[in-house]
């Protein structure tokens, strides 16, 4: 069945999906001494909370091939609401509002974090020549920020896991991009700055716009 190219099973490898315990393995290993000497800030959503408790009940059965098989690869896991859910709620914002946030089960994140691998190696070639374009033409000013410095090893067909905090927190890319925003700012010769913020910008996205440009 997962050879269906309707379900999960015809994209995904089983690979794929034990990267995806590994990563977030090492998001909740974030606030450990052990593991994050430094002891850089991490903030993390409330869910993971959850995670970091609920994890230890699916040791030794989520990352079976036949866990993987026999709900993710075939699909049967949007029938399994009880397992694989997600809830909507909202925090306030360190200003004035409030944010958008999602509460997802320690599967279904895990389900998004096997997708969110697939479409790194199907795109992380296109965007180094983006940005191989970027240093090469002076013409050319795109830049892109956040989601982690996440990379893919063809070679291994894997993810590359070291330097896992700077891989895996968007901290030090937010950083970056506030640090260039002001220098774009500050030098105004021959150019105008629009600074904008788009409101709850990955629930707007067209799904249908995105899978084409994909």
């Amino acid at each position: 069945m997962e050879n269906n190219r309707y379900n999960l099973g015809y994209f995904l490898e089983y690979d794929f999906w034990n990267q995806a315990i590994k990563m977030l393995d090492c998001q909740l290993k974030g606030k450990s001494k052990a593991w994050n000497k430094k002891n850089k800030k991490v903030l993390l959503p409330l869910n993971f909370k959850y995670f970091d408790k609920i994890s230890a009940e699916y040791e030794g059965i989520i990352n079976k091939e036949k866990y993987f098989k026999e709900r993710i690869a075939n699909n049967f896991f949007y029938g399994l609401d009880k397992e694989f859910f997600i809830y909507e709620y909202q925090k306030s914002k360190s200003s004035f509002g409030l944010r958008n946030y999602y509460f997802f089960s320690y599967p279904l994140i895990l389900v998004h974090y096997c997708i969110g691998i697939y479409l790194l190696k199907l795109s992380q070639k296109f965007m180094d020549e983006i940005c191989k374009l970027n240093n090469d033409n002076q013409k050319c000013y795109e830049k892109s920020y956040y989601g982690g410095k996440l990379r893919f090893d063809f070679k291994n067909n894997s993810l590359l896991f070291n330097n896992a905090y700077e891989r895996f927190y968007y901290l030090q890319h937010y950083k970056e991009f506030k640090m260039d925003i002001k220098k774009e700012m500050n030098d105004t010769s021959n150019k105008v700055v629009i600074k904008m913020d788009i409101a709850n910008y990955y629930d707007n996205i067209d799904i249908r716009w995105l899978l084409v440009l994909v």
